[in-house]
């Protein structure tokens, strides 16, 4: 496609030139060839929409925000961080499912309106007294004991239970579930690649409604799979969003992807949602204007065709109140 285009341009540049080589343009005055040119050349390199002019338009954009300067944030937004400093105080990541659970219930009992966990969970965790009561089981399973009689199924079922009461997910659950939590999915948007039903039931998400069916001018990124938390983790939060992000040529990230198509309704960002829960907004007045435009309550959100929000930023890292999550 680019060297298509590439031998488009050259060949209108030397329509251009043979156009202007005359020695008086045939007939035609210089400045009327000079004006037509100029403006021919502007068409040609806003509708290939070059690589330089699009660097260039972002690189103004990031000096705009400087050259504003920080701004006092309008939102009561806080970050509690897993740092470095964390890591080094309680141990390299993944951090048990128990540390997890006591800094969610930290951070609920401190007084967050709702609480928005940037970290998938998808995977279960296995604690020690759980994989030796599982191998026990295992060899109990093997060796027929469960046979013997009515003591030897009472010890089967202590061995049950212990494996259910020493599950770390199902703590964690429990602190999810006393907290106003909203977790985190992740949708893949690779062509071809399909992924199973989800365990979860979508409605966790809260559907974006849509408006302006009949003027829709949106290309929003279509899902193949999805990554959800465990069952018993996203069956115990408030609602789940997507961190899906899409960073523009130079790999930066200027918009927030507020919507994610996926097997035909449209799902919220994580921080969408976490944002309606914060505001009180209920889940019908969540909705996508297909016109180019996400509506929450009364709030109107402009996006561009892909419905990402241009992020307004109110200035440089930790403008916003940090917190090391080991404090």
């Amino acid at each position: 496609m680019a060297v298509g285009r590439r031998s488009v341009v050259a060949r209108i540049i030397r329509v251009f030139g043979h156009w202007l080589g005359g020695s008086e343009g045939g007939g035609k005055p210089r400045y009327l060839i000079v004006a037509v040119a100029a403006a021919g050349l502007v068409a040609i390199l806003f509708f290939f929409r070059l690589g330089f002019f699009q660097a260039l338009e972002l690189k103004l954009l990031d000096e705009h925000f400087r050259l504003r300067g920080p701004r006092a944030p309008s939102a009561p937004v806080a970050v509690v961080g897993i740092d470095d400093a964390s890591l080094e105080k309680i141990g390299r990541w993944p951090w048990p499912r128990a540390t997890l659970g006591r800094l969610i219930s930290a951070v609920s009992n401190a007084g967050a309106r709702v609480i928005g966990l940037d970290v998938i969970l998808a995977e279960p965790e296995r604690a020690p007294d759980q994989r030796l009561a599982d191998e026990l089981l295992r060899r109990y399973e093997a060796l027929g004991v469960g046979k013997g009689g009515e003591s030897a199924q009472r010890f089967e079922r202590e061995l049950r239970d212990l494996t259910e009461r020493g599950d770390p997910d199902r703590g964690l659950g429990a602190a999810i579930e006393a907290s106003p939590l909203v977790m985190a999915a992740y949708f893949s948007l690779e062509r071809g690649e399909q992924g199973k039903d989800p365990s979860t039931p979508l409605p966790k998400f809260g559907f974006i409604r849509m408006k302006g069916r009949g003027q829709s001018s949106l290309l929003v990124s279509a899902a193949t799979k999805l990554t959800e938390p465990l069952p018993v983790l996203a069956g115990s939060a408030k609602k789940l969003g997507h961190v899906n992000i899409v960073p523009d040529a130079d790999g930066t990230v200027r918009r927030e992807t507020l919507a994610v198509a996926y097997r035909d309704r449209f799902y919220p960002s994580l921080a969408l949602q976490t944002a309606r829960l914060a505001l009180g907004v209920p889940d019908d007045q969540l909705a996508l204007d297909l016109g180019g435009a996400v509506q929450v309550g009364p709030v109107v959100i402009p996006t561009d065709v892909e419905g990402r929000m241009l992020l307004n930023f109110v200035g440089p890292e930790k403008s916003f109140p940090h917190y090391a999550a080991a404090d």
